[in-house]
């Protein structure tokens, strides 16, 4: 199913989590948005605030297995 504007919310989220320093918080995040990408309309969702387009930079760079 394609993501749409009401999941933006969600993947803030999730992006801001995936950056805590506590692994509870982070894992399950990273889990999480590991799921996201592989839907249609992930990466537009990112471009509409561009500051969750550097977060999720951010995640893929530091923390992609």
């Amino acid at each position: 199913m394609a993501l749409s504007a009401s999941d933006l919310g969600t993947i803030y989220s999730l992006l801001t989590n995936s950056m805590s320093g506590d692994e509870s918080v982070r894992k399950p995040a990273e889990a999480a948005l590991s799921q996201f990408e592989s839907r249609p309309g992930f990466c537009s969702c990112l471009m509409v605030n561009p500051l969750s387009l550097a977060l999720f930079g951010f995640y893929f760079v530091f923390y992609r297995d």
